[in-house]
């Protein structure tokens, strides 16, 4: 946990909040659960949330809904949430677009 937590400071000290929503925070989430660390995956569904509103990135939303549910004891809505989001596909494909490279909110979609 304590390296995904380095991993997101310096996703989100760079703004490369790409990186966090469909990397770092889906493994953050999942170390806290393994280690029955359920306030602190709550945290992390919270924050997966924030970014996700950012890019208005609609994977990242099943994502946090989905460790809000499995934390709840409900993973058959989590796989539900998890199956949804894969058949969305909804996440940026801007990789090997320059002028695509950030948000107008300097939000860094993917490293320059």
């Amino acid at each position: 946990m304590q390296a995904a937590e380095e991993a997101l400071r310096i996703a989100e000290g760079t703004r490369y909040i790409f990186w966090a929503i469909h990397r770092v925070l889906p493994i953050l989430a999942e170390a806290c659960l393994w280690a029955e660390a359920v306030d602190r995956a709550e945290a992390v569904s919270v924050r997966m949330r924030e970014h996700s509103q950012e890019l208005d990135h609609r994977l990242g939303f099943c994502w946090a809904d989905a460790i809000v549910c499995w934390k709840r004891g409900d993973p058959e809505s989590a796989i539900d949430l998890m199956r949804q989001a894969a058949d969305a596909a909804s996440w940026p494909t801007l990789f090997g677009r320059r002028d695509c490279s950030t948000t107008s909110g300097g939000v860094l979609l993917f490293p320059p």
